[in-house]
């Protein structure tokens, strides 16, 4: 918007005026020296040296020897306006208005127009305006003006009257108090007859004045807009090759929605980070920014605001697409390709708040919500939302209402309604990671679930997240690094043997590791399905990791999150996570840990007749003075019953799992032995079966302590699992 005050919009048109009055006195004939019109001239003198109490003597005396003096009227008022004394300058400007000639008339109007302006009523100032527009339309302050007001208050004018306005300025100066860069940036329904004919006055100006590159990029984005995308990629490429030096992220951005406008989806994405690093060299986000800004959430936008720096901004968009990706480990970004699809459609009618104004309290882009929620999740026949999943707001009761920023909102909120920086966000009902916290170095995690934004604004039939999957933690044997494996699958049935990977990237989303991973054949009480066992070796940090298993077809499974292992505390007892596992039976090949044959059950789920074999392992035993090493194992599993949403913290983040009640134990099983490790001074690894038949069903936390029979520390470490009837 802009804001009319007077002494920062008006004094630059009030000298404007003088230079009219000036320009229509110098056109008449020589006079006299003791003239009214040399006392003008003389006061005009005065004024360019900065003396406006002598200019305005001079046109005192002026008008003494001829009150119809038409220019020195107009001159006396501006000056009177100017310096405080708005009823002197109305006195003058009103007489002017009995001036035979139309310029002189229309400069008269335009002056009661700006007397009137701090008026509570408008519409008369709108009125003068236009009457100095009806005898001069060409009078570029009175257009200026009305085109002011529009954007200030538009249920006074109009927005379509306040675009033609504005139009109209353009082709008279674009230059004009910047008044191109006001119709591209606050004007948002601009129609296709008004681009054409504000681009081929630009066109025009262009020509004479070679330099105003950035411009001649607008009219190629307008040919874009327009529908024709091969000809404004065509003036684009022009204009590169005869400003080869110009560096702008508008070129490269515009470039590729001109590809992605021609199906050329792989160009597009090139061209998109190839817009990045451009702005990360040049300091120019605007456009970028404001065209992802749909997706981003008011914790999101706070933590733009708070960068500081170039290198952090450009990381932050490309962190954002990255999680928002649909599958990280293809070649292309559909998540990015469909945004601009959609921007295409909605520019088609709107426009975003683009560069050239000051970012507005969140959310700025002046976009009404339905055609908001169309760049978030798409047409409404395609929008799916998930049933049953409701968040309730912490610190309140099911039914109470809460108010966000003056809007009030039930508190039962679809899944999908979360986006981008939104905390805390879920992936399903059963795993949740917060983002409303920092990280040890002060650094904001711009959002710990990718899944939740894939889910809520883009699907694909043929993306799939895991049902079955985990992640176990072990201790390299070198001390330093982590041994990571992730367990996917439960979901694949058939012949086909699927492929699997892992990639692991840094918190940048710059990719650190991608190899292909192996694939079980796994024979179950429900039937064939297939296992992939990922693994993956990192030091202490912070890692983004993908794991993905893909078919023929193009159907595909992924699973990803964020990692932050910790170094292993030296001189302490350590227990690996607690892998649960079945009995291979032939034909299975089974996965081997250390030698020991597993297959791991990522659900958690067993039957009654099933063996359960538990594998973890120990790290930091020491050895007596024979160099030998053991430990005293003791295992309890118990029932427990369920209480939902507490937060358990995990080695590699925080998971929402059901509460375990220490009273309502129903049944157990309880084992202790003694074993004996390798000398040496590396792992141990640690395995031993349970016999569930005689358990009751229900779910049942295991808890494993380990005791050092030679150092005496003591560790313990808890899972649980689901014991079924079959």
């Amino acid at each position: 918007m802009i804001t009319i005050k007077y002494k920062v919009v008006f004094i630059p048109l009030c000298l404007i005026l003088l230079l009219s009055a000036a320009r229509l006195s110098m056109a008449q004939a020589p006079v006299p020296a003791d003239s009214a019109a040399a006392l003008f001239r003389l006061s005009n003198a005065r004024l360019a040296e900065g003396d406006s109490s002598g200019a305005l003597e001079l046109l005192d005396l002026a008008l003494d020897l001829d009150g119809n003096h038409w220019p020195a009227l107009l001159a006396r008022g501006n000056l009177r306006f100017v310096s405080g004394k708005p009823e002197q300058a109305l006195a003058d400007y009103t007489r002017a208005l009995a001036a035979p000639e139309a310029e002189i008339r229309s400069v008269a109007y335009y002056g009661c127009g700006l007397v009137h302006l701090h008026d509570k009523n408008l519409r008369p100032v709108v009125e003068q305006f236009r009457l100095a527009l009806e005898n001069s339309p060409d009078n570029p302050g009175a257009l200026y003006a009305l085109a002011a007001l529009g954007l200030q208050h538009e249920n006074i004018l109009g927005s379509k009257s306040t675009a033609k306005y504005l139009a109209r300025l353009v082709c008279l100066n674009p230059l004009y108090r910047d008044a191109y860069r006001t119709w591209r940036d606050q004007i948002q329904n601009k129609t296709a007859s008004q681009i054409r004919d504000v681009d081929a006055c630009l066109e025009r100006f262009l020509a004479e004045h070679p330099d105003s590159t950035a411009w001649k990029v607008d009219l190629c984005r307008d040919i874009f807009i327009s529908g024709k995308p091969a000809l404004a990629l065509a003036k684009l490429d022009s204009l590169c090759s005869s400003k080869p030096d110009y560096l702008s992220p508008e070129v490269p951005l515009l470039r590729g929605r001109c590809y992605l406008a021609l199906k050329d989806t792989a160009r597009f994405q090139d061209s998109y980070f190839e817009a990045l690093e451009t702005a990360g060299r040049t300091g120019d986000f605007r456009r970028l920014f404001r065209e992802a800004e749909p997706l981003i959430s008011n914790n999101g936008y706070s933590h733009w605001e708070s960068l500081r720096d170039d290198r952090s901004r450009k990381f932050f968009l490309k962190s954002l697409w990255s999680q928002l990706d649909l599958d990280p480990l293809g070649k292309i970004n559909l998540r990015l390709a469909e945004h601009y699809n959609r921007l295409d459609k909605f520019e088609q009618k709107f426009r975003l708040q683009l560069p050239g104004t000051a970012y507005p309290e969140y959310p700025a882009n002046v976009i009404e919500r339905e055609n908001l929620d169309y760049i978030r999740r798409g047409p409404k026949n395609e929008q799916k939302w998930l049933e049953g999943q409701e968040y309730i707001r912490p610190g309140l009761r099911n039914g109470e209402e809460w108010t966000e920023k003056g809007s009030r909102k039930t508190l039962s909120i679809p899944l999908r309604y979360w986006y981008f920086g939104e905390s805390p966000s879920f992936i399903n009902s059963d795993i949740m990671i917060r983002t409303d916290q920092r990280y040890a170095d002060g650094s904001f995690p711009l959002d710990e679930l990718m899944q939740t934004l894939q889910l809520q604004y883009f699907d694909l039939e043929s993306i799939h997240q895991s049902p079955d999957f985990n992640i176990a933690r072990f201790y390299s044997p070198e001390g330093g690094a982590a041994e990571m494996e992730f367990y996917q699958g439960g979901v694949l049935r058939g012949e086909e043997k699927p492929v699997a990977e892992i990639a692991l990237f840094d918190p940048n989303w710059n990719l650190l590791e991608r190899h292909a991973s192996a694939v079980y054949d796994i024979h179950n009480p429900e039937g064939r399905s297939w296992l992939a066992v990922h693994q993956v070796k990192m030091k202490p940090g912070r890692y983004w990791f993908v794991a993905r298993m893909s078919l023929r077809d193009g159907q595909k499974w992924i699973d990803r999150g964020l990692l932050q292992p910790s170094a292993r505390q030296k001189g302490k007892l350590e227990i690996s996570s607690i892998v649960l596992s079945s009995l291979p039976e032939e034909p299975d090949v089974a996965y081997l840990r250390n030698g020991e044959p597993l297959l791991p059950r990522p659900s958690s789920r067993f039957g009654r007749h099933e063996i359960i074999k538990v594998y973890l392992e120990i790290c930091g035993l020491q050895s007596d003075s024979t160099g030998q090493r053991s430990y005293t194992e003791s295992v309890d599993v118990t029932r427990i019953e369920e209480e939902e949403n507490e937060t358990h913290t995990f080695d590699w983040g925080l998971v929402r799992m059901k509460n375990p009640s220490e009273e309502s134990a129903t049944t157990s099983i309880k084992l202790n032995f003694t074993r004996y490790a390798e000398p040496g001074g590396g792992p141990v690894a640690e395995v031993f079966t349970l016999d569930p038949s005689k358990l009751s069903t229900g779910n049942y936390r295991l808890n494993i302590r380990i005791e050092d029979n030679t150092g005496r520390l003591t560790e313990e470490k808890k899972t649980f699992f689901n014991l079924t009837g079959r």
